[in-house]
């Protein structure tokens, strides 16, 4: 049985379905399972008792499940939610889509009729989110100040980790992109939702930039003087591409590197507005006349747009995880994949998927026409000195 459940709320107008729920339930956990009639009887339940995992109709009398949501969120009831209806998967995709914005981290859904198989599905899916629980929960606790980070960046503590990109028809090695990762002292090693808040409240972005550039140049010019000709990308945000020397810098990191311009591309970040569209084109076109790759990340989430995909220098598209993980489940989500690559494909630009986490997804963003793919299912980002082992085996 499942012992991570204490509480499981259940809240279903139909008794035929509470009473199977229940059951299944029953037999996985030894949680207490509350039952609800509707919503208003289950926001009481929920207040009083604070359910681990609530399953809860859409479509119920005076209060229906987009309604609970709502008020979960306003009352700051932290749980798992698991929507539950027989109407239609895109209406269920837009309610689970919306509580998740409205900040359910943890949200999903389940079409009636709910087989016992479909619960398990669910309890594993969450299993995963409580083994970091911890984790998470210690991360908002940690304090950290700008000497701090300055010092980490300038001793090296924060350096990149590395996450190769396979070539979706040969399946081979050809890029790398450098992530940053913090050895913290006495957290250990940090992953960057953990620091990336405290860098931008202290305006320490273009510091990180720079210095995760610096070594991501050195790393790779070590790697082609041992033969493995691969590219290298690196995150910047908008805000450091909009900085004065930011072109004559990483045209200089080419020149005393001596790696051409091609190798490198730039992962323009699309978590912040330009607020200088026209010196961010001046920019980065000046980087793609050195031959350097300027890369549209997250494309579809962020702040980007059609117009700023037609009137900017980009030629690589990154098409973000979110919608890579619904692929195989979500029609919706199938199509925009499907519509990403193909316009991409019109417009001459690199498509890469982040987030391949199974070979499912792999072989079908493969059939779709991705041209590199990147994920767990392949590797997640690693030191350098792991990363060579992989190229070392990849051009042998």
């Amino acid at each position: 049985m499942n012992s991570v459940y204490h509480n499981i709320l259940i809240i279903e107008d139909e008794r035929l379905q509470r009473r199977l729920l229940q059951r299944a339930l029953e037999s996985l956990t030894d949680a207490k399972i509350h039952i609800a009639e509707n919503g208003m009887e289950g926001l009481d339940l929920a207040t009083q008792f604070s359910p681990d995992l609530i399953f809860c109709d859409l479509k119920m009398p005076n209060m229906d499940g987009v309604q609970f949501a709502q008020k979960l969120v306003s009352l700051s009831i932290e749980t798992k939610l698991v929507f539950i209806s027989s109407t239609e998967t895109d209406i269920l995709n837009a309610v689970v889509h919306m509580a998740s914005n409205q900040g359910l981290k943890h949200c999903t859904k389940l079409n009636k009729p709910i087989s016992k198989q479909d619960i398990v599905r669910v309890l594993e899916q969450f299993d995963q989110v409580n083994v970091g629980a911890s984790t998470g929960h210690a991360a908002a606790k940690l304090m950290l100040g700008e000497d701090d980070i300055q010092h980490a960046l300038l001793s090296g503590d924060i350096r990149p980790f590395y996450q190769p990109q396979y070539d979706a028809k040969s399946g081979t090695i050809v890029g790398i992109e450098a992530l940053a990762r913090w050895h913290h002292p006495t957290e250990g090693l940090l992953t960057p939702d953990r620091f990336l808040p405290a860098v931008s409240e202290f305006g320490l972005n273009y510091l990180l930039c720079s210095t995760m550039l610096r070594m991501a140049f050195s790393q790779l010019k070590q790697w082609h003087d041992k033969g493995f000709p691969v590219s290298m990308s690196v995150n910047a945000a908008p805000s450091d591409l909009m900085q004065a020397d930011f072109a004559d810098r990483v045209v200089g990191l080419l020149e005393e590197f001596r790696l051409p311009g091609h190798f490198l591309t730039l992962e323009v970040t699309e978590t912040e507005v330009a607020s200088n569209l026209n010196l961010l084109i001046e920019h980065t076109s000046r980087l793609r006349l050195n031959g350097v790759n300027i890369s549209i990340d997250d494309f579809g989430i962020g702040y980007s747009s059609l117009a700023q995909l037609l009137s900017s220098p980009f030629n690589e598209l990154k098409i973000d995880r979110f919608f890579i993980n619904k692929m195989l489940t979500s029609d919706s989500h199938m199509a925009t994949v499907e519509f990403v690559v193909a316009l991409a494909k019109k417009l001459n630009l690199t498509v890469v998927a982040e987030g391949v986490e199974t070979k499912q997804q792999a072989l079908a963003l493969q059939q779709i026409g991705c041209d590199l793919l990147q994920g767990f299912f392949f590797s997640k980002p690693i030191p350098s000195e792991q990363l060579e082992q992989l190229l070392a085996q990849n051009f042998a």
